[in-house]
């Protein structure tokens, strides 16, 4: 029994769109989830229909791959513009960004509340990174506090245009597969 085009239709839009919830679910938790649904789509579009029809072009594919790339690039650097616009130092900026990435794995395991502990860990220590790396080479304590409210400041930032560019990223795939 051959099932009907629109019914292969509905059901690779349903795992594309549960693919991309989880893509946004891994944002929630400070991975790069948002490159998880151009990855999906390209499978699926490696897989057309029995009819041959395309449920997304090569050209939807790359533009989705161009903003999940931006998108992580943004994320991953915002808390060292964050530290840097402060006028913290270079070792504050790689601080910050290696301490967003222990504390988003460290807050993962010892806060096991979903997205909650990951998010703690994340901008905790995106903070602590910053704070620490400036308070060891200025000793400074009011002034590396600044650079590490900056660099926080910084990823919250990062975080939330990460995560929009993932709702955004789900919506429009929702809207070419309907629309098909």
């Amino acid at each position: 029994m051959d099932l009907p085009d629109s019914f292969l239709a509905i059901i690779l839009t349903l795992v594309l769109a549960v693919s991309a919830l989880g893509g946004v679910a891994l944002v929630a938790l400070g991975f790069p989830g948002q490159l998880l649904m151009p990855l999906i789509a390209g499978l699926l579009w490696l897989f057309p229909l029995p009819d041959g029809a395309l449920l997304l072009s090569g050209g939807d594919i790359a533009l989705l791959l161009v903003i999940a790339g931006v998108a992580e690039l943004i994320e991953g650097l915002s808390g060292m513009l964050g530290s840097r616009r402060a006028g913290g130092s270079i070792r504050a900026a790689l601080g910050a960004v290696a301490g967003g990435l222990a504390g988003g794995l460290l807050g993962t395991f010892l806060i096991p509340i979903l997205f909650v502990g990951s998010i703690i860990g994340l901008l905790s220590g995106t903070f602590l990174g910053a704070f620490l790396a400036e308070k060891s080479l200025e000793g400074d304590v009011e002034r590396s506090l600044g650079v590490g409210t900056a660099a926080l400041i910084g990823r919250i930032v990062g975080v939330v245009i990460k995560g929009s560019t993932s709702v955004g990223m789900l919506i429009f795939l929702l809207v070419r597969f309907l629309g098909y």
